[in-house]
């Protein structure tokens, strides 16, 4: 039995199925909505170099981009994740 990866317990999950549904959640979107506040992207006052480290489907790292071209120094973003069937 595999104890890594997507399969756990004899049980396969679709991750990418499962990571799809759990942004429909509204408490993830609340917690979401509330890292990207925190990060205040937006507002930086120099050019922001981030590393999202198992970043699944990349949607953080699209949002994160988007609040970074609001500011006016702007930056870069890389998402990388083990399981190649997020990024892909």
């Amino acid at each position: 039995m595999k104890v890594a990866g997507n399969e756990r317990f004899g049980m396969k999950l679709d991750l990418v199925k499962h990571l799809l549904q759990q942004r429909e959640d509204a408490s993830w979107v609340l917690c979401k909505k509330k890292m990207l506040e925190a990060l205040a992207l937006e507002k930086s006052t120099s050019p922001i170099s981030l590393l999202e480290v198992g970043c699944g489907l990349g949607m953080d790292v699209l949002d994160m981009a988007v609040a970074m071209g609001k500011s006016q120094y702007g930056g870069k973003i890389v998402g990388v994740d083990f399981n190649t069937a997020m990024i892909n």
